[in-house]
């Protein structure tokens, strides 16, 4: 993307297409931080077949890395790694969302989880991977990096910033595996614009540069990697606290669409965005709750909907 300045007020970024479109052909693999959550949602609206944080929200590159390894080799998770905590089974890799108040329902939907996200990873055609900070929390009785502390207490972790050699370095080991087990795929890396204020506003800084200088060395060594710059879309961009929610750290829905639809621009061909789009309007159509359902005029929306509905459902089939 280059910077232009269309005014005196704001520099802009113009976007560049991608040389490798996505399409509705392709089924896309989300993994990571809020980005992730954002855009897959957008994206499946828009018609597309989406798997999305099988995990779980996902910060650092550690726990990025490992979600997508276990999905890569089917590795289990074991039953005596949960352990009970305020009423939930939860387990250290995984979000809370996924933490269940049954010990055997926690580890049967996490294994279920494994095997159906490995079915998506292996026939996906893009992975988008979007890191937030590069501070993890590791368990000092075991020295494992978490993905989620689950409000236990403090004093159970000791928190360090990963260094730019380390990220490389698993994270070449993860894609040389990856580029084995599916040699097609190709992978967008971002950042996660959200700031993570609570680490410090340098330390937050110094997080963002340390994924961003990792990320590009490893873009350098492999062919199928790029970049998108949701993170300078929002910082640099936009730069203005007006699109943020009231916690002034994420960004709001209207930044959001901003950034969803510069990667559209960026990622779509001519056919794609207008069945996107086409998609979208009928994702609202069927969110429409009608104030007078027994009218000749919703009948007639009905019927429409309907005739549309059979239209794309055979264009892209995996639609409910």
């Amino acid at each position: 993307m280059k910077s232009k300045n269309k005014d005196q007020f704001r520099t802009v970024f113009e976007p560049v297409e991608a040389n490798r479109k996505i399409t509705h052909k392709e089924s896309v693999f989300f993994i990571g931080s809020c980005f992730s959550t954002h855009v897959s949602g957008r994206m499946k609206n828009a018609g597309f077949q989406i798997t999305a944080n099988p995990f779980g929200v996902l910060f650092n590159p550690v726990s990025v890395s490992r979600a997508l390894r276990m999905i890569g080799t089917l590795k289990k998770f074991r039953k005596q790694d949960f352990f009970h905590h305020d009423g939930l089974w939860h387990h250290f890799h995984l979000h809370g969302e996924l933490s269940k108040t049954d010990l055997d329902s926690a580890y049967s939907s996490a294994n279920e989880m494994i095997e159906n996200s490995n079915r998506a990873l292996m026939s996906a055609g893009t992975l988008v991977i979007t890191l937030g900070t590069a501070w993890v929390h590791e368990e000092i009785d075991t020295e494992r990096i978490v993905a989620n502390c689950h409000k236990l207490p403090g004093k159970q972790f000791r928190k360090r910033k990963l260094g730019v050699n380390e990220i490389i370095s698993d994270f070449s080991r993860l894609l040389e595996h990856l580029f084995n087990v599916n040699p097609g795929i190709r992978i967008i890396f971002t950042i996660s614009p959200v700031r993570h204020l609570s680490d410090g506003f340098v330390e937050n800084q110094w997080s963002k540069s340390t994924l961003n200088i990792a990320i590009h060395e490893l873009i350098r060594r492999f062919e199928q990697t790029e970049y998108f710059p949701a993170y300078e879309l929002i910082i640099d961009d936009l730069r203005d606290y007006r699109f943020y929610n009231s916690d002034m750290i994420h960004p709001n829905d209207q930044a959001a669409d901003y950034v969803w639809n510069i990667f559209r621009k960026t990622y779509f061909d001519e056919y794609t965005e207008k069945l996107a789009s086409e998609a979208e309007a009928y994702h609202l159509s069927i969110q429409h709750r009608a104030i007078h359902p027994d009218t000749e005029a919703h009948r007639k929306f009905i019927a429409q909907r309907t005739k549309e509905g059979d239209r794309i459902k055979k264009l892209l089939p995996w639609l409910v």
